[in-house]
């Protein structure tokens, strides 16, 4: 029993002073805000945070034809994954190959950065679709041009 509270001491304590703030799994979109009674900040290169920020925006319009095309290819299929998923398992695998295909497309006409701007779009063309979101590309893409999940 004695560790467990010498765990919990170490765990819990907080250099005086120091501000309230949560980071990791917050949306970006949360950063400079409060949520939960505390400051949410970014942790990470602020460099990179500006390159995203500015490619999310730029995703926010179409973009040109071909990238759009792709996005819209995507989130036909990420929708198709998400209506299938439990009812066909094999047709949501077939969904699944064919985001990879686009995704092997994209990496190799553009890289990751071009792969990045699509996703970007995807999120924007699929509201509400759990899938159509970054995060969700990057396990569909795992393993694609460096994405990790």
């Amino acid at each position: 029993m004695a560790f467990w509270r010498r765990w919990k001491r170490q765990r819990t304590r907080v250099p005086p002073g120091t501000p309230p703030v949560i980071g990791g799994f917050v949306s970006s979109g949360y950063a400079g805000r409060t949520l939960y009674g505390k400051q949410v900040v970014r942790i990470g290169d602020p460099e990179k945070f500006r390159q995203e920020d500015a490619m999310r925006d730029r995703a926010r319009t179409a973009l040109d034809a071909d990238d759009e095309s792709q996005a819209q290819a995507v989130g036909d299929l990420v929708g198709r994954y998400a209506a299938v998923e439990a009812a066909d398992p094999s047709a949501a695998a077939a969904a699944k190959q064919e985001i990879q295909a686009i995704g092997r497309l994209l990496c190799r006409d553009g890289g990751s950065e071009r792969m990045k701007l699509v996703a970007f779009r995807v999120q924007e063309l699929s509201p509400g679709n759990t899938y159509g979101t970054v995060r969700s590309m990057e396990s569909f893409w795992d393993g694609i041009c460096g994405w990790r999940v």
